[in-house]
């Protein structure tokens, strides 16, 4: 800050002005004496007087205080006027160290005796002018803040700017279809905005965390460009976060093809029937349904062998439609021509029926490698129909399924690691309750073993294992017999046990 002085070379002055909220620090802006109103008397001009504008953005009353050095103790005052409030105030008059900057904010020698005005919003005229040599004045300040006491009255300022990173997409993605593109900001105080741009022009601004916006691929020409982030905190910093490049592909329009291959259109069925699919697309196939006279009744995701099945008897005899609608990654679909099943069920076949169904396990593959759920697909028929079919693993009943389609998951993190085998028992419609058993299909458990921390056996460690350990946080002795949320095992549920599982957790 640039000293100004008002002694009688007070001519040879440069001045610097900063402005805070609520507060107005200023330097003496020039030497020009300036016109005062009536309201007050003149100040004295023999020792040259100065002047400056302050802007003063929340109206209320405003103390002032002036940093001066004199030359010897008892040279310690300088004339101050306010607008035409307050007039001829002489500041300082009692005893300063000598040659050291003080800042003083009385009046008349009189530590007690506080100069104060009331300012509107607005601008407002401060004129200094000298009343003793030797006195040197370097800033004024006028504040609300009645208790401070000088260099104390100046809010600090926040020059940290925040930080901004973008989290999605990864860098050097492609994008076919609508993407969320993520970011993360941080800030010592806050942040206000983060504002999102692609080459270089600003797409949208998000106020609130977590902090996205949606990019439209439509929107953009087909080819490489380049994705920022900036963040910005109350104070105008602002910082803007690496760039990540990315590729708009062609806008993926092509609906995937999908035809039934089985059973034949115009066939004649009966019991349970198996439906085939075909499904293409030039990106890929993300899910298929299978309709039966128009309505939904089962979806495939599990490419490539789409298919399910359709239990005849549940249907009226005669012709019915089955169609399969295939979808891609971005929606686009297409619907297959309609198969037309001629359904003849037997009504003498319940009775006199004495044909077993057939019966076999097509997922898991034989000697598959699992962990966490599987999906068991069954594929069984019989001319009368399926009743049921029942589902064993290590030669236990596990489930009983009565319709279609036959797909039953069972969660391995019940077994034990290591080889299972599961088989099929399908039961048909007829009077005799006809069965068939599949071939086994062995698969081999390979789940990650629980530890201590894992509290509710999922296999992962989450907020499901903060949940269980804060519900008996502190309880002991028989409260927690039947508890694991006493990791380490001392007998109480503790900082100890969460110490652990916050370690276990940032460690995953």
């Amino acid at each position: 800050m640039t000293i100004t002085d008002v002694s009688k070379s007070y001519r040879r002055i440069v001045t610097t002005l900063l402005v805070v909220p609520a507060i107005t620090i200023f330097s003496i802006a020039s030497g020009v004496v300036p016109t005062v109103a009536a309201a007050c008397p003149a100040l004295p001009t023999d020792r040259g007087t100065v002047t400056t504008s302050i802007s003063v953005s929340s109206a209320g009353t405003y103390r002032f205080l002036v940093r001066m050095k004199t030359a010897t103790s008892s040279k310690n005052t300088v004339l101050m006027q306010v607008d035409n409030s307050l007039c001829n105030i002489k500041m300082g008059g009692a005893s300063l160290p000598a040659n050291t900057w003080t800042w003083v904010g009385y009046q008349n020698g009189n530590p007690a005796s506080i100069p104060q005005t009331n300012l509107t919003t607005g601008t407002h005229t401060i004129t200094l002018a000298g009343n003793i040599d030797g006195v040197v004045v370097d800033r004024v300040i006028a504040t609300q803040n009645f208790s401070c006491t000088g260099d104390n009255c100046i809010d600090s300022v926040d020059a940290v700017a925040p930080t901004v990173n973008i989290t999605a997409p990864a860098n050097n993605s492609t994008i076919r279809s609508t993407t969320n593109v993520t970011a993360n900001a941080s800030d010592n105080v806050g942040v206000t905005k983060v504002e999102f741009y692609v080459d270089n022009a600003l797409k949208a601004t998000d106020t609130n965390g977590p902090y996205a916006m949606s990019l439209n691929p439509a929107t953009l020409a087909k080819g490489p460009h380049q994705l920022t982030a900036r963040a910005y905190d109350a104070a105008g910093n602002k910082a803007t976060s690496s760039t990540i490049g990315f590729t708009i592909a062609s806008i993926d329009t092509t609906a995937p093809t999908v035809t039934i291959t089985a059973p034949a259109n115009n066939s004649r069925v009966s019991g349970t029937v198996a439906v085939a699919v075909k499904a293409t697309d030039n990106i890929g196939v993300k899910k298929v349904e299978f309709y039966v006279d128009g309505k939904l009744k089962d979806t495939q995701p599990t490419a490539p062998n789409y298919a399910s099945s359709v239990n005849t008897k549940a249907l009226s005899n005669g012709n019915h439609t089955v169609s399969a609608k295939a979808f891609d990654a971005v929606g686009n679909s297409s619907m297959s021509p309609a198969t037309t099943l001629n359904v003849q069920n037997s009504a003498t076949a319940t009775t006199g029926d004495s044909t077993p169904p057939t019966v076999r396990i097509t997922a898991p593959r034989n000697d598959s490698t699992v962990s966490g759920n599987l999906t068991v697909n069954v594929a069984a028929n019989d001319d009368s129909g399926i009743k049921q079919i029942q589902l064993y693993v290590d030669g236990k009943l596990k489930f009983t399924k009565n319709d279609t389609p036959y797909r039953i998951t069972l969660n391995t993190k019940n077994l034990a690691n290591g080889k299972h085998t599961v088989k099929v028992i399908a039961t048909d419609n007829s009077s005799k309750n006809n069965t068939s058993t599949s071939a086994d299909v062995t698969f081999t458990v390979k789940n990650a073993r629980y530890t201590a921390e894992d509290i509710n056996r999922d296999g992962i460690i989450n907020t499901k294992d903060f949940s269980l350990l804060i519900n008996d946080y502190h309880h002991k002795d028989k409260q927690i017999l039947t508890s694991r949320a006493d990791i380490n095992g001392d007998g109480i549920v503790n900082i100890l046990d969460l110490n652990r599982l916050i370690k276990a957790y940032r460690n995953r």
